[in-house]
């Protein structure tokens, strides 16, 4: 196997961590797959079998963002505290690992944690370790530490979001994270950043379990599934003769539902599994209309989190379907744009339905701002099965006890 290494300012030699690099680069203000791309280019530039300096290692990162990106994100990596290796070893339950401010203010972030708060809260943990000259800790104590600067810096408000992560992630109960909306609004791309910042394994979209259910049985089984959930209104017979006398609304409508009404058996089935193997899960896709599946047992079992993304301008939606059309040659814009009053009426009949159940809806005009939006219904929801309460005096007494050891430094972090 070869062997990555990295020789920090310490002296000490550690592993190339891919994932720990790019989470320093999307600290810049860079997406995801950008930070992924230049991660990808720094290892391939070096041999299968190399030894790099930590500095090296920076300058080789910052040169490639400024080359791609600019100067402005070189400068933004340079200026944040993106260390791969802090030379301390946090021993968690798994296994060990080296601390990293730059992961533990991602983390922060990643339970609905306001980025600014984040990083100095990181950078207090980081200095109280210092301070005191740890060489390796464990992991609950990391947390404490946290928690305590979090309540005394920033508010108990803002410490009960960490405890109440910490409730969840100690349970065995699964996230299950429900993302509606029609063709062109974000879905995926949403819900990409959403697996990626909450370590989500798994996502499963509407689209692929059409998809497989179309690859089992022939046509004209499934007409219905032959076509988009704008145009399935299409293989209703006589559906000129029938305009009029819809039940639940326009053609578009009932062709939406009765498509829906199909896949219906496997979307359920999904959720199930991912309940039984209490395993996280997005799941996106034009068909999530929470109304029109069965989640009251899942309520019980676990986290679940319905929202309904949209685009409230026409013009935006189509520049949207445009911009979609000419990044994937698979789904030409064109059929999108001819049936764009369509897919408008569509979605103006799934806001209806989940503002009238009381489903949250997120105007999707910036994806970071929208990711943000989701994360921090999330950590709502997480709040709300896990109520600090009912862990906070613990917490107290645990910090009370561990001050002892590790006494409180906070009035000189930020002078």
């Amino acid at each position: 196997m070869a062997k990555r290494t990295v020789i920090t300012k310490h002296g000490d030699d550690i592993p190339f961590l891919r994932g720990i690099l790019v989470k320093s680069i999307v600290r810049t203000g860079l997406s995801f797959d950008d930070a992924y791309e230049l991660a990808q280019t720094v290892r391939d530039k070096l041999e299968d079998d190399f030894e790099i300096t930590y500095s090296e290692l920076s300058a080789m990162t910052a040169d490639l963002i400024e080359e791609k990106h600019g100067i402005e994100f070189r400068q933004a990596y340079e200026d944040c505290p993106h260390e791969l290796h802090e030379s301390i070893v946090v021993h968690a339950q798994s296994k060990d690992l080296p601390f990293s401010r730059a992961i533990l203010a991602y983390d922060l972030q990643a339970y609905g944690i306001d980025s600014s708060v984040a990083v100095k809260a990181s950078q207090n943990v980081f200095m109280q370790l210092n301070q005191f000259d740890y060489k390796e800790i464990d992991s609950s104590e990391i947390n404490l530490l946290t928690y305590r600067c979090l309540r005394d810096e920033f508010g108990q408000q803002t410490a009960d979001t960490f405890i109440s992560w910490k409730a969840f992630e100690a349970s065995t109960k699964p996230l299950l994270l429900l993302i509606g909306g029609v063709s062109g609004v974000g879905k995926s791309t949403v819900s990409h950043e959403i697996c990626y910042k909450l370590d989500i394994p798994q996502i499963q979209s509407t689209d692929m379990i059409r998809e497989i259910i179309r690859a089992y049985l022939a046509p004209p089984f499934v007409p219905l599934l032959q076509y988009s959930s704008f145009e399935a209104f299409k293989a209703i017979p006589d559906i000129k003769s029938k305009r009029g006398i819809f039940k639940k609304g326009p053609p578009v409508v009932e062709g939406y539902l009765s498509q829906l009404s199909i896949l219906q058996p496997a979307l359920q089935s999904s959720i199930n599994r991912a309940l039984q193997e209490e395993n996280h899960m997005v799941i996106e896709g034009v068909h999530i209309l929470p109304t029109e599946i069965d989640l009251e047992k899942a309520q019980e079992k676990a986290v679940i989190v319905p929202v309904m993304l949209a685009n409230t301008s026409k013009t935006s939606l189509k520049k949207q379907l445009n911009r979609r059309g000419s990044e994937q040659i698979e789904r030409p814009s064109a059929r999108y744009i001819d049936n764009l009053d369509h897919i408008w009426t569509l979605q103006s009949y799934l806001l209806k339905t989940a503002d009238n159940a009381e489903i949250p809806i997120l105007t999707n005009t910036n994806i970071k701002d929208t990711v943000n939006g989701v994360i921090a219904l999330i950590a709502q929801h997480v709040s709300e099965h896990f109520p600090a309460a009912e862990t906070r005096d613990k917490w107290d007494r645990e910090v009370s006890d561990f001050r002892k050891s590790v006494p409180d430094t906070s009035d000189r972090l930020y002078q």
